[in-house]
């Protein structure tokens, strides 16, 4: 029973060992004040740069975006209430489709894959809620 405690107390030192570095949690979303297309903290002059969440009232994560000079820069998150992912969309200055883009349906199945360049779509996939592959945008919704 003290080997299987201390194989267990082991895992969990390890596996939440930080090397002193903090996890970058990032601030809720809701303490950003968007001034113009431009994210800041609240009461501040500098544009954030970091991660920010948002949460729905039960708790769970609802989304996480990046911020670069106050803009949305790299990989949004978000999921549906039940926990399973919601999205994936590349921001890219504040703009967002720029590179791959993943809906997922609130069941778990693909929804879409869009590749975008500078906000024009080059190409897509859809898939009703079955998982089954459609021709369109439209079809994948029902």
């Amino acid at each position: 029973m003290k080997k299987l405690l201390l194989i267990a107390v082991t895992i969990l030192a390890v596996g939440c060992k930080s090397d002193g570095v903090k996890a970058d949690i990032g601030i809720n979303s809701l303490d950003l004040d968007n001034r113009n297309e431009t994210y800041y903290v609240k009461d501040s002059e500098s544009p954030y740069t970091g991660k920010a969440h948002r949460k729905y009232p039960s708790g769970k994560k609802l989304s996480e975006v990046n911020f670069k000079n106050g803009r949305m820069d790299g990989l949004q998150l978000a999921w549906h209430e039940n926990g399973q992912k919601k999205h994936e969309v590349n921001y890219k200055n504040g703009n967002p489709f720029d590179g791959l883009t993943t809906v997922w349906h609130e069941n778990g199945q693909r929804f879409l894959e869009e590749n975008h360049k500078d906000g024009k779509l080059i190409s897509g996939k859809y898939w009703n809620s079955k998982g089954e592959s459609v021709d369109s945008f439209l079809e994948a919704r029902k």
